[in-house]
């Protein structure tokens, strides 16, 4: 299970996340988070969208999700360890918007920060730069 806060309040006890559910088959976290092998999910844009209060957003295609989503290893374009990446062309190879736990990319002027949701290049609620608290909770 994923889980972001957003807005982070530092009052809250636990804090007030918002929840997505993954099942997928791994011996380990280990196994799981190679970064050799993605592992790809289909909980699907929306549900990935819900992560954010108040609204998220993501370029509307690519859509590339799962763990390990390195869809071009250009510093510049969006990866994340745990998440969903979007591009503004109707292919993966420069994604410039990601929602997730884990990520790197800074293409469109969106902050480098690892968790949360950036969007540059006109995502589909607008450039985004959303940093956010996230969980990650394993059975």
């Amino acid at each position: 299970m994923v889980g972001l806060e957003f807005p982070i309040d530092d009052n809250q006890n636990p804090p007030a996340m918002n929840y997505i559910s993954a099942d997928v088959a791994a011996n380990s976290m280990f196994e799981l988070m190679s970064p050799d092998m993605p592992v790809t999910t289909n909980i699907g844009r929306d549900q990935w969208k819900t992560l954010i209060d108040g609204g998220a957003s993501l370029q509307p295609n690519c859509n590339l999700e799962g763990f390990n989503i390195q869809p071009n290893p250009a510093p510049n374009h969006h990866s994340v360890r745990i998440g969903i990446v979007g591009n503004n062309e109707g292919d993966c190879n420069t994604t410039d918007s990601r929602i997730g736990i884990g990520g790197i990319g800074t293409a469109c002027g969106t902050s480098n920060d690892p968790v949360g949701n950036f969007a540059g290049c006109g995502g589909d609620q607008g450039n985004l730069n959303t940093t956010t608290y996230g969980a990650v909770f394993v059975r």
